[in-house]
């Protein structure tokens, strides 16, 4: 009998050991998803299930090959892909019930955008469907169309943007949480998906282009349930780009000199501060005089020591500068490098 259950045990484990080799997702160095039809109220919804790009699964008793519908294209260089095989790149972008050619194709998409004549095809190809009828569609060509646009005005070739383009860049500078923000979230993982970093380089690079946005961000009441990350991004680029409304910008930036939970905001608003020089004395001192947060009061302090007398924060010491625990250096600020631990 001791045998008996001895030998039910070790089969339990085994079939447990096989379901689990078989179920679990795979790691690569390349991020891949399954797009499974999933329970939501947002159209084109889908689960994220992380998978390598040669392995293949299960699914609904037919065995699906990871490497995806366009391996052809993605062993092909740009030039050699005509206007059709790119329109059959986006196309696959719309959500469906083919499991993983959206994310497929975007990843085949993201390679041939290297070559700056193929993006500029592709850009061409993608703007119609900036207002396509499919959500998940117009959502991961709004973000090919801005990561392509960023690319070619570092390229110094910047070029008026899209409405649509600006339009959700202001969105995703308010960032959000992992399962996206209302308008645009998109609960699988891809290539091209809403990005709060993408929308900053987009903005920073595209910035005579969406400056009068910005503005409009930037004076704009946070909405009730906000952290107001989007209005403090507005003042950040608008600072470095040296946009003619200072006094504007120094407010936001000095609120953000307080704790909250928005990560390394009162050290970019440090930064920025000091880039205002004297337009932001008025709304430093108020906070120094005012504030019941401890940390924008020494914050505005601290900066205000460097406006009058640069180098003078030192002499606060390192002890009260700890609160900025995460600081991060940034170019031709080497003063920010003592808000470091």
């Amino acid at each position: 009998m001791l045998r008996y259950f001895v030998f039910l045990a070790l089969a339990a484990s085994s079939l447990g050991a096989a379901w689990w080799l078989g179920e679990a997702p795979r790691r690569s160095d390349e991020v891949q998803a399954a797009e499974r039809p999933a329970p939501s109220d947002r159209p084109g919804a889908a689960t994220l299930a992380p998978l390598g790009r040669r392995d293949a699964r299960l699914a609904g008793g037919a065995s699906v090959a990871i490497s995806g519908p366009f391996a052809e294209f993605e062993q092909r260089p740009a030039a050699e892909i005509d206007n059709d095989g790119l329109a059959e790149l986006l196309a696959a972008l719309r959500s469906d019930e083919e499991r993983w050619n959206a994310t497929s194709a975007a990843s085949t998409l993201s390679w041939h955008v290297r070559d700056g004549g193929a993006a500029r095809r592709i850009a061409a190809l993608a703007t119609p469907l900036l207002r396509s009828d499919d959500r998940q569609q117009r959502i991961m060509v709004t973000a090919l169309c801005m990561h392509i646009a960023t690319v070619e005005a570092q390229a110094d070739r910047p070029s008026r943007p899209p409405a649509e383009v600006t339009e959700a860049a202001m969105r995703w500078l308010r960032g959000w949480d992992a399962w996206g923000c209302e308008a645009d979230g998109l609960n699988f993982q891809t290539v091209y998906g809403p990005s709060q970093r993408r929308a900053r380089r987009f903005c920073e690079a595209l910035e005579p282009h969406v400056r009068q946005d910005l503005r409009e961000l930037l004076l704009r009441p946070v909405p009730s349930g906000e952290r107001g990350e989007a209005r403090f991004e507005a003042a950040w680029i608008l600072t470095l780009a040296g946009a003619p409304w200072p006094e504007d910008a120094a407010g936001v930036l000095v609120e953000h000199l307080a704790d909250n939970g928005i990560r390394e905001d009162a050290v970019r608003a440090m930064y920025a501060l000091k880039r205002l020089g004297p337009a932001a004395l008025p709304a430093l001192e108020t906070a120094r005089a005012t504030s019941t947060d401890p940390q924008q009061r020494l914050a505005a302090e601290l900066v205000l020591a460097e406006l009058h007398t640069p180098g003078s924060s030192r002499a606060f010491g390192r002890k009260p500068q700890r609160i900025f625990d995460a600081a991060v250096p940034f170019p031709a600020a080497d003063w920010t490098l003592r808000f470091m631990r």
